[in-house]
């Protein structure tokens, strides 16, 4: 970013080390005033991690105060709509995440935008059955962004390579 400055959002005591946010204020691209949120929730079991997201947006709905907002990390359930190709359909939990995320707050799912209708990428390394079709990172930016979206890819590197179980999802935009 070559103009603007950050502002760090004051969150819960629960967040920390878990949910980190930034006001981005005088940037001249973005038509609203702009919250960006990293967010990576406990490993466990998905009901766990679907309770706590549904905390931590919560938290942030909060704090919005009508920002557009990107909300990027690990969120350790699926979050993205499986596809008749995946492994397993969505829980009811990440169904109702996926709808807020997209009904209330307008966001969509970058690499779902550019890769319909195809199997969600996988991007935990685990070495588990369950794993192989785990899409549990994600990049989520308002759906007014959709037009100027150029790419959207999760890094594929070998897991014994990376400083993580993860793998990253990356986008690139056009924003004038």
């Amino acid at each position: 970013m070559r103009q603007g400055t950050f502002q760090p959002i004051s969150l819960p005591a629960e967040f920390q080390g878990w949910v980190t946010g930034v006001a981005m204020i005088g940037v001249p691209w973005a038509a609203r005033p702009l919250q960006v949120y990293s967010i990576h929730t406990l490993p466990g079991s998905p009901f766990a991690c679907e309770q706590a997201i549904k905390a931590i947006l919560d938290g942030i709905t909060e704090r919005r105060d009508g920002a557009d907002l990107v909300l990027g990390g690990d969120f350790n359930v699926t979050i993205g709509h499986s596809h008749p190709g995946d492994r397993r359909p969505n829980t009811p939990g990440e169904v109702a995440i996926l709808q807020r995320l997209e009904g209330e707050w307008s966001l969509v799912n970058c690499w779902q935008v550019m890769h319909r209708d195809r199997p969600l990428a996988r991007t935990f390394q685990a070495l588990t059955a369950d794993a192989r079709s785990s899409h549990y990172d994600g990049l989520f930016v308002p759906a007014s962004w959709r037009s100027h979206l150029q790419a959207c890819e999760v890094w594929d590197a070998p897991i014994d390579s990376l400083p993580s179980d993860h793998q990253a999802v990356w986008a690139t935009f056009d924003l004038g």
